[in-house]
């Protein structure tokens, strides 16, 4: 409607490029649109489906498909069908996928940014019941990230489940009873997922997101020790913000009733965050909040369907959200940072030392295994140590650097 709602011109029309010719259909929560004048952007997803972008500068005249990450298999159907890839070998693989969890954001130029959650998948014995069908994996982990600026290049990881305690291990009870349960909540998506984005006036992009909390379960031991039955891993709702239109992004923001003085802001599940797409000075978002993890619809218990959940709304100043330096001004070093990043064959760590000295780098990925590591020498000033990460998979990996007994770790993104 271009008059307010009075009139519809164009009504329950198919897009063309997303009609059965392409695929067999999509779920009804795995779609996001935004409007900009005459702009129209929609992306599409689902576990066996491509995240599919379609735009429209004419007001929905016509349309322009974009393909932001495919599956490998064209109108795929777990009824039917078995996940090989290759006709060749005839054996079921294991696919990397989306959790059908996508945002889409146009920027003040126009240009659609998209994100979503990773997922993978499986079948080897198609059919309609269990154990028939397709399988899903939800501890799969990585949110991923892609423009128009970015052309044919495929998207990128940009958040994953946070080290909290910083031991280089995802402390997390992936199966927390031997009996194939999970040790979280898994909404059918990926550990890190539900993403939700705004703009601001100077071109600012802001990204909610929800991830698990890493370490503390529902019965508050860490890491699913001292208990015999382990309970779920919470997650929380984290914010974070890019300054060069999604080329690098801010450390996360972990906003779940941040305030230590209440006590149990650890024990909090924060999930199904919206932001407003505009953000005028604050970020405006409203998340679902309870003290017990999983979504709860279909639990017998009947303490948790009545506990019910709150709708937190949140008014964040953006300055709460700039990229803050980790290094304390009594700290032998002035600024740690690494650039480019995300990065493909090579990354460098650029350290301002207030004095010559000693300094370890070190890289692990996100379960904690140490993947390089060098001894080097720093000169007073600026300092640049170049890594080679030509061999490493694409993912999530921290970059540790040790000055003086004192540690600074970064996330780094390899695509």
């Amino acid at each position: 409607s271009t008059d307010g709602g009075a009139t519809w011109p164009v009504l329950r029309t198919v897009i063309p490029q997303l009609d059965s010719a392409s695929y067999l259909g999509f779920g009804g929560d795995s779609y996001a649109m935004d409007t900009k004048g005459d702009t129209i952007v929609i992306v599409a997803g689902g576990y066996t489906v491509d995240v599919v972008m379609v735009k429209s500068i004419d007001n929905g005249a016509t349309w322009t498909k974009t393909i932001v990450n495919k599956f490998p298999i064209a109108k795929y159907s777990s009824a039917t069908m078995t996940t090989d890839t290759s006709d060749a070998d005839l054996v079921a693989d294991t696919i990397l996928t989306n959790d059908a969890s996508v945002e889409v954001l146009l920027d003040k130029n126009g240009i659609a940014h998209v994100w979503f959650g990773s997922m993978r998948v499986f079948c080897d014995d198609p059919g309609t019941t269990t154990p028939q069908g397709l399988y899903i994996f939800p501890a799969t982990d990585g949110l991923m990230y892609w423009n128009e600026t970015m052309a044919a290049a495929p998207p990128v990881m940009i958040a994953a489940v946070l080290d909290i305690n910083s031991d280089l291990t995802l402390n997390v009870d992936f199966d927390n009873t031997g009996g194939g349960k999970l040790g979280y909540g898994s909404y059918n998506r990926g550990l890190t997922s539900f993403p939700s984005a705004g703009v601001d006036a100077s071109g600012k992009l802001y990204l909610a997101y929800s991830s698990i909390y890493e370490g503390m379960n529902f019965e508050g031991s860490v890491g699913g020790t001292g208990s015999a039955a382990p309970g779920k891993s919470f997650r929380h709702e984290y914010v974070m913000r890019s300054d060069d239109n999604g080329a690098t992004w801010c450390n996360p923001i972990d906003i779940t009733n941040p305030d230590p003085a209440s006590g149990t802001f650890d024990f909090l599940e924060a999930t199904y965050g919206a932001m407003a797409p505009t953000v005028d000075g604050f970020v405006h978002l409203i998340v679902q909040q309870d003290q017990s993890p999983g979504h709860g619809v279909s639990s017998p218990n009947p303490d948790i369907q009545s506990a019910g959940a709150d709708i937190i709304y949140y008014k964040i100043p953006v300055a709460d959200l700039a990229c803050a330096s980790f290094v304390n001004e009594n700290d032998a070093v002035s600024a740690i940072s690494l650039y480019p990043n995300p990065a493909t064959e090579n990354v460098s760590v650029a350290v301002t030392a207030k004095k010559a000295g000693k300094v370890n780098v070190k890289v692990y990925n996100m379960v904690g295994q140490e993947v390089i590591g060098s001894d080097n020498v720093l000169a007073k000033g600026n300092n640049n140590i170049n890594l080679n990460i030509a061999g490493f998979r694409a993912g999530v990996y921290f970059v540790t650097v040790t000055v003086d007994g004192s540690s600074y770790s970064q996330k780094l993104v390899v695509q």
